[in-house]
């Protein structure tokens, strides 16, 4: 079963429920609330489901490390779509390869990763939900994980390092700043703190704008 995530991390249900004012995304110059985020999610979900996604099959996305990337991510579990993320390094002829190979597939998977292709051919592996949150939780354990922490999105959400960096941190409550193609000075500045802090909260013209 596809799960929308951020609903499902906004919903009491599941346990403590994330503050809809808690920062969940940041990129230089800009932040967004989980609220704001969950309306972001909202109007993309409705574009794809205007653009006539279908639940049924398998939604390729190039995965970018920014904020429109993680939006896509989110509101294609919002739209009830299993997603399978392409690394941007693709080529053209390789991203059109795997969309024929998925064309086919009919699954309930949350997600389909691509393995590193270190072995051989890089293959599709298909994730449920349930394997999203036991991975959660086993870092969490491991590392004590909490909605304090910032996380760097700087790998390809095509891969499982990348993809649960994101799913952990909103898991959690935490946020993720997501400025794209990693930067070596920007990954430095943030470690040496001379990035935007954990409990930044967007303007009153960045809420109105979502830059």
């Amino acid at each position: 079963m596809i799960v929308d995530l951020l609903e499902w991390v906004l919903s009491a249900e599941h346990g403590p429920k994330v503050d809809p004012a808690r920062v969940a995304l940041l990129w230089p110059g800009g932040s967004w609330t989980y609220g704001e985020l969950n309306r972001a999610v909202d109007e993309r979900a409705g574009a794809l489901s205007a653009e006539g996604i279908d639940a049924e099959a398998v939604h390729t996305m190039v995965a970018s490390n920014d904020v429109d990337g993680i939006v896509e991510l989110l509101a294609t579990w919002r739209c009830g779509t299993t997603v399978a993320p392409l690394n941007m390094k693709l080529t053209r002829v390789e991203a059109e390869g795997v969309r024929l190979a998925l064309a086919e597939v009919t699954t309930d998977a949350q997600v389909i990763l691509w393995t590193s292709g270190t072995a051989g051919t890089p293959r599709g592996v298909a994730l449920s939900f349930d394997n999203l949150c036991a991975s959660t939780r086993a870092v969490g354990d491991r590392l004590g994980l909490s909605a304090d922490d910032v996380w760097l999105a700087s790998l390809s959400m095509a891969h499982v390092g990348g993809l649960m960096l994101v799913v952990r941190a909103l898991m959690t409550g935490a946020a993720v700043f997501a400025a794209g193609a990693f930067d070596v000075e920007t990954a430095s500045n943030l470690i040496d703190g001379r990035g935007p802090l954990r409990g930044q909260q967007p303007s009153d013209g960045e809420r109105a704008s979502g830059t």
